[in-house]
């Protein structure tokens, strides 16, 4: 066995079956005292930790046939000690990612400049990941629109797989958008987005969701450029990289950590959460309006240091809204707007769907979709469970004090600690009683089952709030007559029935506000 196939075997078994702090104590059994030997599989476990642990929440390198920002120092025998594989000269490195690198290479036979992507080397042991790579080549090789990159081939030698397309010398928009980050013209914009998503229509009308659509799986075709040869607009564009990609009829979860394979910038807020029911073309959608939203304004939609502040704010609930430009039309707004709309149910239903309103946007004709209104906006709200622990919080916050002062009343009436009692005290006693046991009291004991989410809590608690509210507010109208104690003090049986009824008011309206929250939380629990 060569001495590179002595450092490959090595690596997979340690990547395999150690984990990394383990390595160190593997490595000295299995070198022993060959030093080159343990140095080799050191220096491909380290690049395998750097692609693995990489902190840049944009997006890995383009693993996609293009020339965009090429590698030029990495020698190929560095982590593949090859120069070749099959009929294919391997030239350059023109990408890496997660998943492993692609260069820019020569097909023999044929006399033609190509695409190959060959997965990481700890990938070619991994059933699971090699699985994925064939299937990305299956579902590439069947589909074929002048907005896909081509797949030429796929071929195994020895332990290697690797994928061929076609090759574009136009780089990808990661980028091109690294040397023009814009923002764009918003007919230019109008223009390449209506093409991209009509590559994704196409791939959603022949059964496939992409998944992982972002600019570095975006790849220029050619590009426009200025008398003086700078860059002036995008050219075409070209989806590639199928490796997220499922079948739009495949009912069957994906495991949560295929999911999160995509990238969180330009992952649609379904996606980040793994709710694998609601992964469906308008998942696509989303994608595609991340990408708009970033050539119409020049800035990404979502920031921060790390994938995990990212898709925090990708799962978060707040509003998407695109910034006030006057170089941004009403219409192409709305267009992108209604992709970045956090249900998948408000978003385009298809990117066919985007790509007609696209055209009529560009051909002048009004567009068909409108914005999500206000009222269904607030619908929305009012349905999230949090409704019912604001319900459960405001009746807390309102009974507590209530329930000690009544009380604290009842007591001193009923233990007499206090000399002289008011006239009109000793009745009032038994009153005080009802009112604690059957109004303040249940109603504070329903709060804490609202700040726990009981559904049915709300429906309940509505009850007893109208039973708090009815008596204060017929008494404030003058319907009803106050308790003796305030016999002869009109004023004050006024101010404090008021005030009573503005706090059952508040409490009723909390809890006729979480009636659609409890709804649909029931109908989740059946």
């Amino acid at each position: 066995m060569s001495q590179n196939s002595r450092i490959k075997a090595l690596f997979l078994e340690a990547v395999d079956k150690y984990a990394p702090h383990e390595w160190p104590d593997f490595l000295k059994n299995a070198c022993g005292d060959e030093a080159d030997l343990r140095a080799g599989v050191e220096k491909l476990l380290k690049v395998h930790m750097e692609n693995a642990t990489a902190q840049d929440p944009e997006e890995t390198q383009p693993l996609s046939g293009s020339s965009g920002d090429v590698d030029g120092s990495f020698e190929l025998s560095e982590e593949t000690g090859l120069s070749s594989i099959e009929h294919f000269r391997l030239l350059q490195v023109v990408g890496r990612g997660g998943m492993g690198s692609v260069f820019y290479a020569l097909d023999e036979r044929l006399d033609r400049h190509v695409a190959l992507k060959l997965p990481r080397l700890d990938v070619f042991g991994n059933p699971t990941l090699r699985s994925r790579f064939l299937r990305e080549a299956k579902v590439a090789a069947g589909l074929s629109h002048p907005g896909l990159v081509a797949v030429h081939e796929f071929g195994v030698s020895g332990q290697l797989c690797y994928l061929v397309s076609e090759w574009c010398p136009g780089g990808d928009l990661a980028a091109w958008l690294r040397r023009c980050p814009g923002p764009l013209p918003a007919q230019v914009v109008a223009r390449f987005i209506q093409q991209l998503a009509s590559a994704v229509a196409y791939c959603h009308d022949s059964g496939v969701l992409h998944l992982d659509i972002k600019p570095g799986n975006i790849i220029l075709k050619d590009s426009i450029r200025t008398e003086n040869g700078s860059d002036k607009e995008p050219g075409s564009p070209m989806l590639t990289d199928f490796g997220l990609a499922r079948m739009v009829e495949d009912n069957l979860p994906l495991p949560h950590t295929s999911l999160m394979l995509g990238t969180p910038l330009y992952m649609a807020p379904e996606q980040a959460a793994c709710r694998t029911e609601d992964i469906g073309r308008a998942t696509d959608v989303f994608s595609i309006g991340v990408v708009m939203y970033e050539l119409l304004t020049g800035r990404r939609l979502f920031e921060g240091t790390n994938s995990i502040e990212i898709l925090d704010q990708v799962r978060s609930d707040a509003n998407i809204s695109l910034p006030r430009m006057d170089s941004i039309p009403r219409d192409l707004r709305v267009i992108c707007q209604a992709c970045l709309e956090r249900r998948p149910e408000d978003r385009y239903s298809s990117a066919r769907d985007l790509a007609d309103d696209l055209t009529r946007f560009l051909n002048g004709d009004p567009v068909q979709i409108r914005p999500v209104s206000r009222l269904r906006k607030v619908g929305y709200r009012i349905r999230k469970p949090e409704r019912i622990w604001q319900a459960g919080l405001s009746t807390v916050a309102i009974q507590t004090p209530m329930v000690l002062l009544l009380a604290f009343l009842w007591l001193i009436i009923s233990m007499k600690l206090v000399r002289t009692v008011p006239e009109g005290w000793d009745s009032s006693q038994i009153p005080f009683l009802i009112l604690l046991l059957t109004v303040h009291v249940p109603s504070l004991v329903i709060g804490i089952f609202s700040l726990n989410y009981k559904w049915w809590s709300v429906p309940v608690g509505l009850l007893f709030s109208l039973n708090f509210l009815v008596p204060t507010v017929l008494v404030v109208l003058g319907i009803m007559s106050p308790m003796q104690l305030y016999d002869g003090n009109p004023m004050a049986a006024f101010l404090m029935h008021y005030s009573f009824a503005v706090f059952a008011a508040f409490q009723t309206f909390a809890y006729a506000a979480a009636v659609p929250a409890a709804m649909k939380l029931r109908k989740q629990l059946r």
